[in-house]
């Protein structure tokens, strides 16, 4: 059996690329002022990310857009698997927006 490369990677992406499962995480994660505004019923899994290939092996994200005050409304998500905690973690986390 092939070993897969980055296994938390695909996981993320097969579990969170499933559109009830991302609206499940939202409504679970989101501000309840923020679920009253947006239509997650209208979510939508756009193909776009932000992470830059040299962070690739170290993140992997997510863009959905849903329906906001009539209009598209992208909804970021970021994810990095940790084996263990991490107490600089908040910290690696702005590594990726440079």
């Amino acid at each position: 059996m092939d070993e897969i490369a980055n296994p938390h990677d695909t996981y993320f992406r097969e579990s969170f690329g499933r559109s009830e499962i991302a609206k499940d995480f939202l409504r679970v994660h989101l501000p309840e002022e923020v679920l009253a505004e947006v239509d997650l019923d209208s979510l939508e899994i756009s193909k776009d990310t932000y992470v830059s290939p040299d962070l690739r092996a170290i993140y992997s994200d997510l863009v959905y857009r849903v329906g906001w005050r009539e209009q598209p409304l992208a909804v970021y998500v970021l994810f990095e698997h940790k084996s263990r905690p991490e107490h600089w973690t908040q910290l690696q986390r702005h590594r990726s927006q440079g």
